[in-house]
């Protein structure tokens, strides 16, 4: 058994590279096959794609991956039964049947049974959406997860097929064999498939390459199938000339460049959108210089907890690589010249409340502001707009300055509500003003910081937690519109507290329905309740914590 250093010693991330110091790693990193999610992981970028190979992770039950392959895994059973037996009950008989030594899935840890059936309404959920897609009593089938060892252009090629069909045409006569690809994830964008962006249509067309250089016949059709029971979808990759040849060229060139690699033990990093959803996120110095140094998903904190030595550059170095800024204009800005909100008369808007009103509950002392961020001090200032540096979106402010990071989570959640306040004003048939829209975004920011301080203790929009109280802001308001055209101050107080619960409420049955799963009973709660309105008879309970 091979001895490997701990991940905090055999690697180190420092001149835009990940460097591995560990022999019996590096080895691991000369690989002799190269597969489509290898080749879609090194393009996006090698440095992500060393890390998972020289360390792989050890996904929960209830983390995507290991859901998706438990999914896999059941419609691999489906598909080997009798047409007539491919049901939707019949898929949730193989969930509970799957076991983690004969079926390679991961299960929940222990014995608990809510723990169990939490977990394969999860399964099912990934598969679900495939009697939408499908008669899976009409598909035909040649082979599932059948493994195939060849070549796509000059590299060596490994893979399992999911599915090979028998295709007909539309008098039901055989045309070819077909492959079919499940994906238990989010769907391609429209505006994606089959381009140059699209990785799932690449590994599709690899397939359909090694698929004819092992077999020597040629797939008529290849089907990607989304099928996860919320947003199911599927479409036909074209198998044309100029698009293979890409693909083969993409397969050639990375595939030199992983072996040359394995020589060097360098492997550069490359910055993308993914950055977030790399377990190297919060350690990676290229995203970090990037602003793109944030975990979007709990294992992009693995580096961090690996301890994994990190050399960055130093000020001097940074300054020297930095761009030459321009001075920006600037604006005379002082505590004084705030803008009023609108005094009356307004003309051709009858029946609005009094603009006293609006003053009242829409002023929030400093609300874009968390509380570590610096104080602007002093009367008379003139400060940039927007802070001039290229600074993390988890950076709030500008260290130099103070002034607002625009990159930052709190100013892309100001600018949503001030660009809101103009469909809030519109959809009531409000004509929007300057002072009307920002007395609305005033009272919207307030009610958000009500319901971040009641539920999670803070009023920071810097925080993901405004971003999640905003929803349920939003949300409650599309109920309980803002109720712009009464002048009672009483009632704009009372409709304030109503989306503060409201908002509140759906926070809370959230989180109830993460920790407890769905609950049984709610069928027959909302039968009695109606049951209720005609019989007089009170409703049964409905305990969903």
């Amino acid at each position: 058994m091979t001895d490997y250093l701990p991940p905090s010693q055999g690697v180190v991330l420092e001149d835009g590279l990940l460097r591995v110091l560990d022999p019996a790693v590096a080895g691991r990193l000369d690989r002799k096959t190269w597969s489509p999610s290898a080749v879609s992981t090194y393009t996006q970028c090698p440095t992500k794609w060393a890390f998972g190979a020289a360390y792989p992770e050890e996904d929960g039950a209830f983390d995507d991956a290991p859901l998706g392959t438990s999914g896999h895994r059941v419609l691999e059973l489906l598909y080997q039964l009798p047409p007539e037996e491919r049901t939707r009950d019949k898929a949730a008989e193989l969930i509970a049947g799957l076991t983690a030594e004969s079926d390679d899935v991961v299960l929940p840890d222990g014995d608990k049974t809510e723990e169990r059936m939490r977990w394969r309404v999860a399964v099912l959920d990934r598969i679900s959406g495939l009697w939408a897609l499908e008669n899976p009593t009409a598909v035909q089938i040649e082979q599932t997860e059948e493994t195939i060892e060849s070549m796509v252009g000059t590299v060596p090629f490994r893979g399992k097929i999911d599915r090979v069909e028998t295709v007909l045409d539309e008098n039901g006569d055989q045309v070819g064999i077909g492959i079919a690809d499940y994906k238990t994830g989010k769907p391609t964008p429209p505006y994606q498939r089959n381009g140059t962006q699209d990785d799932k249509a690449d590994s599709m067309l690899a397939y359909w390459v090694a698929y004819r250089h092992a077999k020597g016949v040629t797939p008529v059709r290849l089907d990607l199938l989304f099928t996860n029971g919320k947003k199911p979808d599927r479409y036909v990759v074209p198998t044309n000339d100029a698009r293979v040849k890409k693909v083969v060229a993409k397969w050639e060139s990375t595939w030199k460049d992983m072996k040359e690699r394995a020589q060097t033990r360098e492997y550069p990093m490359k910055v993308s959108a993914l950055c977030g959803w790399c377990p190297l996120a919060t350690v990676c110095p290229a995203a970090d210089a990037a602003g793109k140094g944030v975990a979007r998903i709990p294992s992009g904190n693995r580096g961090l907890m690996l301890g994994i030595p990190t050399v960055r550059p130093s000020e001097e170095e940074r300054a020297a690589a930095a761009p030459e800024f321009v001075e920006p204009e600037t604006v005379p800005a002082t505590v004084s010249e705030a803008p009023d909100f609108p005094t009356p008369p307004w003309p051709n808007e009858p029946n609005e409340p009094d603009p006293a009103v609006l003053t009242q509950t829409a002023s929030v002392a400093e609300p874009l502001r968390s509380e570590t961020a610096p104080e602007q001090k002093g009367q008379n200032m003139t400060v940039s707009k927007w802070s001039r540096a290229s600074i993390p979106a988890y950076t709030e402010a500008d260290p130099s300055d103070g002034s607002l990071n625009p990159a930052s989570y709190a100013a892309v959640k100001a600018v949503d509500m001030a660009g809101d306040a103009d469909y809030y004003l519109r959809s009531a048939g409000q004509v929007v003003t300057p002072d009307k829209k920002a007395a609305v975004a005033n009272l919207v920011c307030e009610v958000v910081l009500a319901v971040q301080q009641e539920q999670f203790g803070t009023t920071s929009l810097q925080s993901g937690t405004a971003h999640l109280s905003y929803r349920a802001v939003k949300s409650a308001i599309a109920v309980s519109p803002i109720p712009f055209t009464n002048p009672d101050a009483a009632a704009w107080a009372e409709w304030q507290r109503w989306i503060v619960a409201v908002a509140s409420a759906s926070i809370e049955t959230g989180y109830a329905l993460w920790a407890y799963g769905p609950r049984p009973g709610a069928g027959t709660f909302l039968a009695s309740l109606a049951a209720a309105q005609t019989t007089g008879n009170p409703a049964a309970n409905y305990n969903v914590a």
